[in-house]
């Protein structure tokens, strides 16, 4: 009886990385977040938009299936974690009750692991962040965190001309 070797962690990736980058080319962003989801602890994959003073959720995938919660939908740039995104092009937060940087935002605590990078377009304007998260602390290892970079320097020029983008 043959057995099969289980798939070394770097042809995962690869092949995640792949996967996620097809499905972001074919305009299948559902399909490309609930990919990148997978492959993380995170309850929820996001893609925001900044939309002036405001951020709005363009699209978000819960592990648990449950429809967005309300006060993910949009809310104030101001007292966002994605501020700090835009201004830093990324932000890697485990547990944001213990970060000094987030003291003041109203989701500090109730946001607790957040991972995000700004998604910039080839001009270099900053249009939105994709993010992992999650209500509970969470780590987020460099190989993970790798592939949100490679995802969101791709996603943004597919997604500006897509409808869900409006």
């Amino acid at each position: 009886m043959m057995s099969t070797l289980p798939t070394p962690p770097r042809r995962r990736l690869e092949a995640t990385a792949d996967s996620v980058l097809s499905l972001i080319q074919a305009q299948a962003f559902e399909h490309a977040l609930r990919a990148l989801n997978a492959a993380v602890p995170h309850r929820f994959t996001a893609i925001f938009k900044v939309d002036g003073d405001q951020v709005r959720n363009v699209l978000l995938i819960d592990k648990l299936g449950q429809p967005r919660p309300e006060r993910f939908a949009v809310f104030p740039l101001a007292d966002s974690f994605c501020r700090f995104v835009l201004r830093d092009a990324f932000l890697h937060v485990e547990d944001s009750s213990q970060e000094a940087l987030l003291d003041g935002s109203p989701y500090q605590g109730m946001i607790r692991a957040y991972h995000a990078v700004a998604l910039t377009l080839l001009d270099a304007r900053v249009v939105g962040t994709l993010s992992h998260f999650d209500t509970a602390p969470q780590k987020l290892d460099d190989a993970d965190f790798g592939l949100l970079v490679l995802a969101a320097r791709t996603l943004p020029d597919y997604l500006v001309n897509a409808a869900i983008w409006d």
